[in-house]
């Protein structure tokens, strides 16, 4: 079955209607997967924030424009768009959060009509049909994440500041190291947490993160610390409880829990990776495919690579589509 006939799959045109969401996708290259998740999963009803990455080719700026634009004159009523003023985003640093607030903050305030804000890498495809994933999605509208104790072998991300030093003349020649500056205590003493980067928030949520003076503190204190993404919003969701709660003493640390459903699928340190393992992470290759599609619990893959195997995510596509 050829892809184009795949696509905007309408098995249930209503759950579209009465529950719009809003994708915030950080990109680097790799643009024909963002086209495949795109052709996909695209509705124009739904909201897409696109994050070039600063650091980006200029020939990966211009076919993701042109890709955007494509979607803008076919719906153009539709609300896709890039951000005019993206950042360097550079693995472990507070770059990777700052990405996901300017769409965030783009979104709440010029797309009012969504129900939770998905935070998406660009290397991500949906595990389901995009209707299969609304529907599962509509029975959490109070979103969805994770929070659990830090394992004590990285609490040291904690101990002492981190900085881009740069290591050459181009603009973005920087690398995250260590300082010798040991860090303050997070402000109110709050215990670290952590989770996966990968969120889905309702407004209100949203409003908390972008506007909360919790969070703000929070963040400053953040910034300079080891992979900030995996504790912020793991953390603050804690807060959030408190503040919501009326409880002002107690940080909610009852249990680890996952609020609602696993949304991205990734294999860490897997020796059965039949793809390529770039940076402890299994970038999906054919072979990995079976294994792939017996996952029923999470809604988005990642990492899919067309450098490692160009096949795999066009297969991957068409059994999601054909489920």
């Amino acid at each position: 079955m050829e892809l184009q006939k795949c696509r905007f799959p309408n098995r249930d045109p209503n759950s579209f209607q009465d529950f719009p969401l809003a994708f915030g996708i950080s990109t680097y290259h790799q643009v024909g997967i963002l086209e495949l998740f795109l052709a996909s999963s695209f509705h124009p009803l739904d909201s897409y924030c696109i994050h070039v990455d600063a650091k980006a080719k200029d020939k990966v700026k211009t076919a993701i424009d042109q890709l955007v634009g494509c979607y803008q004159w076919k719906y153009p009523e539709a609300n896709i768009f890039t951000v005019d003023d993206p950042v360097a985003v550079f693995w472990g640093h507070i770059s990777v959060l700052e990405a996901d607030f300017k769409c965030m903050r783009l979104l709440r305030d010029n797309y009012k009509d969504w129900n939770l804000f998905l935070n998406l890498a660009g290397t991500e495809l949906p595990l389901k049909p995009m209707p299969e994933i609304r529907r599962i999605l509509k029975n959490f509208p109070d979103g969805t994440l994770e929070s659990y104790a830090v394992p004590s072998y990285q609490m040291k991300r904690f101990k002492v500041s981190m900085e881009l030093k740069r290591i050459g003349q181009g603009d973005f020649d920087l690398e995250l190291v260590k300082t010798d500056r040991v860090k303050d205590l997070p402000p109110g003493n709050i215990t670290i947490r952590k989770g996966y980067k990968n969120v889905a928030l309702p407004p209100y949520m949203v409003d908390f993160f972008l506007d909360s003076p919790y969070c703000h503190e929070f963040l400053n204190w953040i910034s300079d610390t080891h992979i900030p993404d995996e504790h912020f919003y793991s953390t603050m969701i804690t807060k959030f409880n408190q503040t919501t709660r009326d409880v002002q003493d107690l940080q909610d640390l009852d249990t680890d829990f996952t609020h609602g459903v696993c949304l991205r699928l990734t294999w860490w340190y897997d020796d059965n990776c039949r793809g390529k393992s770039i940076r402890a992470v299994c970038n999906f290759g054919q072979e990995d495919l079976p294994r792939l599609h017996k996952d029923t619990k999470c809604l988005f893959g990642n990492k899919f690579n067309l450098d490692v195997d160009a096949v795999a995510p066009i297969q991957h596509i068409l059994h999601v589509l054909e489920t």
